[in-house]
């Protein structure tokens, strides 16, 4: 008899969390992705090489969060560890590592007909370092950004974004300084895919392009291209 009582309360108190679930719009949404770095990377002041190339794995873990005012913030975090190849001159290979944190503040401007369109800011600080302990940099960068997300159906969704630099600022042993739109150029834009698995849980797969140009005494230029997938999970 007891075991039936406790049966039925197991029974309806999971029948009140799915149906909880399943009416709830939730604030809160944390995601890991596990993907894949490849590029090319050119820096004259840090050795005399017209390009270096590499490739990686790439770990990256986000939090994001409605708020509201269906504003959106979000925090993220990347991790890689390379070796920068060059075909002319192995004796110049490099160990390439960085670490990466980011900020986006979005703002809702257009909400309607499965469109939903965002315009904010997006600000990130970069640690690199190259060579073991050669050289490193700390640098942060402020842009205005975008993002565009459609609801295809109820399970599946595609969201792009895409962040221009304002302000550059860069410091260490290469070059300390601050640039501006005339001296610094480039973008990061991505693609990604969602497909909903249940109300809480998402699978999802991710393209992202990045291009930096710095014209300045350092002569800097890289080109990132990456794919990943990972997990959501809303909460």
């Amino acid at each position: 008899m007891i075991q039936k009582k406790l049966l039925v309360l197991l029974t309806s108190c999971l029948i009140t969390y799915i149906s909880v679930g399943q009416n709830t719009k939730f604030k809160n949404e944390g995601g890991i992705k596990i993907g894949y770095n490849w590029g090319g990377f050119k820096n004259l002041t840090l050795a005399p090489v017209s390009q270096y190339n590499y490739q990686s794995p790439v770990f990256e873990i986000n939090y994001l969060r409605h708020t509201k005012k269906y504003r959106i913030v979000e925090l993220k975090y990347q991790h890689w560890k390379s070796e920068l190849n060059s075909e002319r001159i192995p004796a110049l290979d490099l160990e390439y590592k960085s670490d990466l944190l980011s900020l986006n503040v979005l703002y809702p401007v257009f909400d309607k007909n499965k469109w939903v369109l965002h315009f904010g800011f997006f600000t990130q600080l970069e640690a690199h370092l190259y060579g073991g302990t050669i050289a490193g940099e700390l640098r942060q960068r402020l842009d205005f950004s975008s993002r565009v997300a459609y609801q295809i159906n109820e399970k599946h969704r595609i969201i792009s974004q895409l962040s221009i630099p304002v302000i550059f600022f860069v410091h260490g042993k290469l070059d300390s300084d601050i640039y501006l739109p005339d001296k610094y150029q480039g973008y990061i834009f991505s693609v990604e895919y969602q497909y909903a698995l249940s109300h809480r849980f998402s699978i999802v797969s991710q393209f992202r392009s990045r291009y930096d140009r710095l014209q300045s005494d350092n002569i800097y230029r890289e080109l990132q291209n990456r794919i990943a997938a990972g997990i959501n999970f809303k909460f």
